[in-house]
């Protein structure tokens, strides 16, 4: 059987919200996709009877860590912006790929919970950004790195 030799580059993994590519990743992990709630639940009786309930909560929480001289940090406190002042009315679609892989996942309705923490040092600082999915839940295909 031959062996296969898989490839990762943190380059080519796209991450687009709205209208922006999103550019300018921090050192080490950049971006995480954490579902908020299980996709099920599990009631045992008391004489081990089991039944799963299927959760319709499909809210995820991204977080992105950028550079803070990344020019998309400005973009996106630009969108947060919008968002508030369209009283929540502006929500952005989400896409994250992994062009050296098969991992794809998308949400169309996402938005900026809130904006990255601002801190000043001796060298250029991280700035993290959480943006939370609602409505629709969204295309998870994890095809590893």
């Amino acid at each position: 059987m031959a062996k296969r030799l898989a490839n990762y580059n943190p380059q080519e993994v796209d991450i687009i919200y709205g209208p922006l590519k999103v550019d300018g990743y921090a050192e080490g992990e950049f971006v995480t996709v954490d579902q908020d709630e299980d996709s099920f639940t599990r009631v045992v009786g008391s004489n081990g009877e089991a039944a799963d309930s299927l959760n319709a909560n499909d809210s995820t929480t991204v977080t992105i860590k950028l550079m803070g001289s990344s020019a998309s940090n400005v973009v996106l406190g630009a969108l947060h912006t919008l968002d508030k002042m369209t009283g929540g009315r502006s929500p952005q679609a989400l896409l994250i790929k992994d062009r050296s892989g098969n991992t794809i996942w998308m949400s169309p309705s996402a938005r900026i919970w809130k904006p990255a923490p601002i801190s000043f040092d001796k060298q250029v600082k991280m700035l993290e950004w959480q943006i939370k999915t609602y409505d629709q839940p969204p295309v998870n295909i994890i095809g590893g790195n």
